[in-house]
């Protein structure tokens, strides 16, 4: 990622709003340069608010901005280092009379809750924009495709929120 001053990007595109519809010479919208580059979601917000369609806006290569976001937090997602139980509440530690049981029961659940607030994190540009889609109906943004959007967020573990919204 390049790192981009929010207050001066903001800024522009307030002076500006027009400019958030118009693609580079690859076909992305502002709006997919700012999800591929991982710029503040308060960018992706503003870019948004100032044109809307674009987070159903297409690049050459027929790819949403909704869709660079699902792949980027798909990539940053370890599965080896998530709980067991993915987004489960964790057994209740007064089930175990054993300290050292309960101790590594204690430590178990830090470690889950530590991956769920990371997962939530590395999902929150999709889970924003797919928000931010449902309330601008002008907006057409399709989830499917060759391999369904919410298939890759349930093999990614992705958050119930994003789940959700996937669902409908």
């Amino acid at each position: 990622a390049f790192m981009v001053p929010t207050d001066i990007t903001l800024m522009l595109i307030r002076l500006e709003p027009r400019a958030a519809q118009i693609p580079d010479t690859f076909g992305n919208s502002p709006l997919h340069t700012a999800v591929l580059n991982q710029l503040h979601l308060e960018i992706i917000a503003s870019l948004v608010e100032a044109f809307p369609g674009g987070i159903s806006a297409t690049d050459s290569q027929g790819q949403s901005p909704l869709y660079y976001a699902v792949e980027r937090a798909k990539l940053e997602t370890d599965l080896t280092k998530s709980p067991k139980t993915f987004w489960m509440a964790q057994k209740d530690m007064q089930d175990h009379e054993n300290n050292n049981s309960a101790s590594q029961l204690e430590k178990e659940h830090v470690r889950s809750v530590e991956w769920q607030e990371e997962q939530v994190d590395r999902w929150a540009v999709v889970h924003w924009l797919l928000l931010a889609s449902a309330t601008h109906p002008q907006t057409s943004l399709s989830v499917g495709g060759k391999k369904p959007m919410l298939v890759d967020a349930l093999v990614s573990a992705a958050p119930p929120a994003v789940v959700s919204l996937l669902i409908g």
